[in-house]
């Protein structure tokens, strides 16, 4: 993560200290490597938000699914909510755990954003820390499963999840 301080020249120069002491600076590499990505950005974001539109409408679709949370009202409208994909499976009684070990081409984390696709077990990695009434409140159950989409193609990432729902 990287950003900007715009002010006076003498506020400026009162943050030198305390930014090299806390370590608040760029090195000449890492400011590259933002310059670098945010060439590209728009295009990884336009992908990710493209598949992630397909893949929360196969997820409706899918008989084991109960709910999608994607902030799309209207799926078929050509606008970006970002590829950040949650669903909860109709039997409560089923384990996410083999979903969750069963895609190939998803990868367990916690993080967001990456370019490969992630899943994640939401209860776990994001509401163990929460009371029942918490995570009633958050609509986090024990099925609760959290997909961020990547770059890959959107009917191969649908192939993985259907074998692994399946």
């Amino acid at each position: 993560m990287g950003g900007v301080i715009l002010s006076s020249e003498k506020n400026i120069r009162s943050m030198f200290d305390d930014a090299g002491e806390l370590g608040a600076t760029l090195d000449p590499h890492q400011a590259f490597l933002i310059l670098r990505g945010m060439k590209t950005y728009m295009l990884r974001y336009e992908r990710q938000a493209a598949n992630a539109r397909t893949i929360a409408e196969f997820l409706r679709s899918h008989e084991s699914v109960d709910r999608v949370f994607f902030p799309d009202d209207q799926p078929n409208e050509a606008h970006d909510y970002g590829a950040v994909i949650s669903f909860d499976l109709k039997d409560k009684n089923r384990s996410i755990d083999p979903i969750i070990d069963g895609t190939r081409l998803f990868h367990i984390s916690a993080s967001l954003g990456s370019t490969e696709s992630l899943i994640a077990p939401v209860k776990y990695f994001y509401g163990n820390d929460l009371s029942t009434e918490e995570l009633k409140i958050a609509q986090i159950d024990e099925t609760t499963v959290r997909l961020s989409i990547g770059i890959e193609d959107a009917q191969d990432l649908i192939t993985d999840l259907r074998q692994a729902l399946d």
